[in-house]
């Protein structure tokens, strides 16, 4: 296969010939790019009706259960509170564990029969 052409040319010292070769391969054409749908629901704030928008719930705080994509995150580093994060868990925000202080963070949104729909981000007119 193709994927394994550099290995195979540098197995042993390649010739002229054989760096040509390579560096014809390299300078190929880019894959093709793919693209993947978004499958999570999506609403259309700005279209739904005024008078059902009353009936909506008021959002609420629901853990981020997906690994954050800022490099930072992996550099800071925090000083343990408990050995394990439900240990001590008095059942008030401020007690540290893992059901009131997710790893990744919270966000706002509303619960569906679809899932979590986030809240938008931009101003809806």
């Amino acid at each position: 296969p193709r994927e394994f052409f550099g290995t195979w040319t540098f197995l042993q010292e390649p010739t002229k010939a054989e760096l040509k070769i390579y560096k014809e391969f390299l300078l190929g054409p880019p894959p093709v790019l793919v693209f993947v749908p978004d499958p999570r629901p999506q609403i259309n704030w700005s279209r739904l009706n005024k008078y059902q928008l009353r009936n909506l719930p008021d959002p609420q705080l629901f853990p981020i259960l997906s690994v954050p994509a800022d490099p930072l995150f992996y550099t800071t580093t925090y000083h343990a509170r408990y050995e394990t994060r439900t240990e001590g868990c008095m059942g008030v925000p401020a007690c540290g564990c893992v059901r009131h202080l997710p790893p990744f963070g919270k966000s706002q949104g509303l619960r569906t029969d679809k899932g979590i729909i986030a809240m938008p981000v931009d101003p809806v007119h």
